[in-house]
């Protein structure tokens, strides 16, 4: 939306690999599942049979009840069908406004004020993207963002929209744009409809096994346990449904190695900024009654000396004992490579005590002495009674 890359480059398998790896694909969609006979009834009348059976419904995005709405002609965004659209409508859009203030709207707000449109979110909790990062990294991106113009109104309640206008609390504002981005929502009908085990999502084992013992779920419709909480939850992250993916097909092939559990570890790219999490927030960790400490550090991601150095904001969450639970980043310069060696660091359940006898690599021009997570794994240590 952009600009910056050519859509065509964006597709990371090409149609020729289907061929080559004996992939049969069929543009229909699948209507319902008969589990006592091994069916799928596709919308066409056509009928699959099958000896084992994966289900990546995906998801769809949350419109919510608001009056109006449905006339409003709101925009979303999670195909390419749907960047086209956009893309289409914003051409000599002035004004934009946000009905939400989740990731893929701050991402694409920022997209479209870099265009010179003015742009407003709405946002019904008391911060943007609270689900993802506390306070302190949500107020700093709020600050960045504002910083380009865009104006975020939290707190706030629509009532109606109607005649380009959208109104809320006691006041409207108008659009040329409207945007929709309240988050997602799993697609469970098939399954559910097939009387395959389903909460929020289609229920998991630790092999990606539905309640049918020849039929798995993988993507964004799946609900399996957080590796922090220990409780289930859905991800919705695509680096998470290719894990998936590979993981149910070596299970069919008859390795056993069960899934862990999901750390949702997410990096986004907003404007210039990048903004990385792993696990729980500080206030997640609470609501689950989970005691813990934090840390937040601000720093620099080279020697001050570096030119290209950047400066980087750093939350870290400990439980009681210190186990790493949480991490959260905001910085100019990429993070997820920090992101990458926290999610190792969580998987093995090392402690802020472990960070600071982890050895890490010094270059007077490229790397500070003490990295930023170390740092702040310190602070996070004298916290701790």
């Amino acid at each position: 939306i952009e600009g910056t890359i050519d859509k065509k480059d964006i597709f990371v398998i090409k149609k020729e690999s289907y061929k080559q790896n004996n992939i049969q694909r069929i543009f229909s969609r699948a209507k319902s599942i008969d589990k006592d006979n091994k069916k799928i009834i596709l919308d066409n009348g056509q009928e699959l049979s099958y000896d084992k059976l994966i289900i990546a419904t995906g998801s769809r995005n949350f419109i919510p009840p608001i009056k109006g709405i449905e006339e409003s002609g709101y925009l979303i965004l999670k195909s390419i069908e749907d960047e086209q659209t956009i893309t289409e409508r914003i051409r000599t859009a002035k004004k934009a406004v946000f009905i939400g203030g989740g990731l893929i709207g701050i991402e694409l707000a920022k997209a479209l004020s870099s265009k010179s449109i003015e742009v407003t979110i709405l946002e019904a909790k008391d911060r943007i993207i609270s689900a993802l990062a506390d306070t302190e990294i949500t107020e700093a991106l709020t600050k960045e963002l504002e910083k380009d113009n865009i104006k975020i109104i939290t707190d706030c309640k629509v009532n109606e929209i109607k005649d380009n206008k959208v109104f809320f609390d006691d006041t409207e504002t108008r659009y040329d744009a409207l945007f929709v981005t309240c988050g997602m929502r799993a697609n469970i009908s098939l399954a559910k409809e097939a009387g395959i085990e389903t909460d929020k999502g289609i229920i998991v084992d630790e092999h990606l096994l539905t309640s049918d013992k020849d039929i798995y779920a993988a993507g964004d419709c799946v609900e399996y346990f957080d590796g922090i909480t220990k409780k289930r939850t859905l991800s919705m992250i695509g680096s998470i449904a290719v894990k998936e993916g590979v993981m149910i097909a070596k299970h069919i092939l008859g390795k056993k190695d069960p899934f862990p559990g999901f750390l949702n570890s997410t990096i986004s790219k907003i404007g210039k900024h990048f903004l990385g999490r792993i696990g729980v927030t500080e206030e997640k960790a609470k609501e689950e009654g989970i005691n813990c400490v934090s840390a937040t550090y601000k720093g620099l991601t080279k020697p001050e000396y570096c030119p290209d150095k950047k400066d980087i904001f750093i939350k870290m969450v400990a439980d009681d004992k210190g186990k790493i639970i949480g991490v959260q980043m905001l910085s100019e310069e990429e993070v997820g490579p920090r992101i990458n060696m926290m999610s190792i660091v969580m998987q093995n359940n090392m402690t802020v005590e472990d960070m600071q006898k982890t050895e890490t690599c010094y270059n007077p021009m490229s790397s500070p002495m003490f990295d930023p997570l170390m740092v702040t794994a310190e602070i996070c240590k004298k916290r701790l009674r």
